[in-house]
């Protein structure tokens, strides 16, 4: 991701110096050099001698090109949620390896299909997400959001007994539920 390079070399003969790339990612127009990716480069300069000069030896020169880094801006889902709520679409953008950002639970009651993080609980849940590097991008830095989702409320449902009823009555079974599905006790 350099700015092209501006060469520089002279020949004791005062004669122009031609460049070329002798291997790795990099071109050259006349003396500059433009960086095409990670890696080694070898650039030759070269001057090839008139009717007065032989030709000079060819010198060379390394380059060491680094991977460029890459960062993620994740958007941090709403938070706090309360349970029962409905999967969150997990927002996140990554750098210019074109790699796809990969998401994941770190912790917390959560699951995660592609960018849909659906609650399976309360508590804190923490996500992840991460992109790839490759030959020109170093993999991004793992950036978390945590989403805290608090209980859910629920009522009961008692069905009131039969009433009035009279001493020496059969035991009497009460009837209720909750719209949680939990048991109710009595």
């Amino acid at each position: 991701g350099v700015a092209p390079i501006t060469l520089s070399a002279s020949a004791s003969s005062g004669l122009a110096v031609a460049f070329n790339v002798v291997s790795g990612p990099g071109t050259i127009s006349g003396s500059t050099l433009t960086i095409t990716g990670a890696g080694t480069l070898v650039v030759a300069a070269n001057q090839v001698g008139n009717t007065n000069y032989s030709a000079a030896a060819q010198v060379t020169q390394s380059i060491v090109v680094n991977q460029a880094t890459q960062t993620i801006t994740f958007t941090a889902p709403t938070s706090p949620v309360t349970y029962g709520v409905s999967p969150i679409a997990l927002v996140a953008t990554g750098g210019a390896s074109g790699n796809a950002v990969v998401y994941s639970v770190v912790s917390g009651p959560a699951t995660i299909s592609g960018s849909t993080l659906t609650i399976t609980g309360a508590g804190t849940v923490v996500v992840a997400a991460n992109q790839a590097g490759n030959t020109n991008y170093a993999a991004a830095t793992q950036v978390t959001q945590s989403i805290t989702v608090n209980q859910a409320s629920q009522t009961i449902s008692f069905t009131a007994p039969t009433s009035p009823v009279t001493y020496g009555v059969s035991p009497i079974t009460l009837s209720a539920s909750s719209t949680s599905g939990l048991a109710v006790t009595y």
